[in-house]
């Protein structure tokens, strides 16, 4: 498995590659001139220094749909996006939808979101923008996630610390010491000293992991 370890990333503009990248967007049929490209610089495993060029992520933002409008998701998403491009002479990728509770507010059910991907990640502020300022479709709509970076986004694929602990067995398989390993309760802090409140609820803590790990067998 190849590994990375990250010291920055950024992105850029680029034609698209066939086969890797989309040629017409899904959503409006249009032909698709430029896509994002992460780039990632880092460091392998064996210490080379490495510059990784990901394609197929793109910037999103959500967009609550209202389903008490009689409107279908799938007939209302192309509509949206055509709205959007005449608007910002942007192109939109295409559209997904989900279930999940807005995060302004109160409410007291899931409500389904269309997930709107775009070609350009400068664009998502823009079309935050446009959609809060209810000139598309004529309809004020709350964009979400809308302030998340691309590169934040991106990482959404990432698989967290499973893949470090997967990295680690590997290592100590090609050290030759025992693979198996057993993640521990808790990090002691060399040095300082820890209060009595401290470690009623360390022992606390490690009260319930131990349970939690004990109903997981």
């Amino acid at each position: 498995m190849f590994s990375l370890r990250i010291v920055t990333v950024d992105h850029y503009l680029a034609a698209p590659v066939p086969r890797l990248d989309p040629g017409f967007s899904r959503l409006g049929g249009w032909e698709v001139w430029k896509v994002p490209v992460i780039r990632i610089f880092g460091v392998t495993s064996g210490g080379q220094k490495a510059c990784l060029h990901v394609h197929g992520v793109f910037p999103y933002l959500c967009v609550p749909f209202d389903e008490d409008s009689g409107e279908r998701a799938d007939k209302f998403a192309p509509m949206l996006a055509s709205e959007l491009d005449l608007l910002l002479n942007t192109a939109a990728g295409r559209a997904a939808s989900s279930s999940a509770t807005p995060l302004y507010g109160f409410h007291n059910k899931e409500r389904t979101f269309l997930k709107i991907y775009l070609y350009n990640p400068y664009s998502v502020k823009k079309v935050a923008d446009l959609l809060l300022s209810g000139m598309v479709l004529k309809k004020v709509m709350q964009p979400h996630e809308a302030h998340i970076p691309f590169a934040l986004q991106a990482g959404e694929m990432n698989p967290g610390l499973s893949a470090l602990w997967r990295d680690e067995e590997e290592r100590r398989a090609r050290r030759g010491d025992a693979s198996t390993l057993v993640a521990p309760l808790s990090h002691d802090r060399l040095g300082v000293m820890k209060t009595d409140s401290e470690l009623f609820y360390i022992r606390k803590l490690d009260k319930l992991l131990r349970a939690a790990q004990s109903t997981d067998r």
